[in-house]
């Protein structure tokens, strides 16, 4: 939780930044800018379910609670960019958060199903997982 919590506050402190740019290039600025997008929230949504699956979640409602918490989590960011200089909160940034964050819970959701990983002893058992 600590985790999760550290890492909302770092896109927070990028989020508060006035006018920032990563580059002169604007092409190249709007990618890269657009690739942090991805994996701030991929890492942000990987954390959130971590925090799930402590919590006594199975792997498909833990995926959707990680991902409701990182489009909340997304769409206020966006919204909080609207009052700092030089910033524009964007709906397509939250879009391509989701993407983000739909990627990383893919693969979480996918390792957990097919490993059947109990997340509070971090051990594999060679069963197949239910359907």
């Amino acid at each position: 939780m600590a985790l999760l919590g550290a890492w909302c506050l770092v896109i927070y402190v990028v989020s508060d930044q006035p006018g920032l740019r990563v580059t002169d290039d604007d092409l190249l600025d709007f990618v890269l800018r657009k690739v942090a997008h991805v994996g701030e929230y991929a890492v942000l949504a990987w954390l959130a379910w971590r925090v799930a699956r402590r919590g006594g979640l199975e792997p498909t409602p833990a995926a959707l609670a990680a991902w409701t918490f990182a489009l909340a989590f997304a769409a206020s960011d966006e919204w909080h960019q609207t009052f700092v200089a030089g910033r524009v909160g964007h709906p397509r940034d939250v879009l391509i958060d989701l993407v983000g964050a739909s990627a990383a819970l893919a693969v979480a959701w996918r390792h957990a199903r097919t490993k059947n990983i109990d997340i509070d002893t971090q051990s594999t058992t060679t069963e197949d997982p239910q359907p």
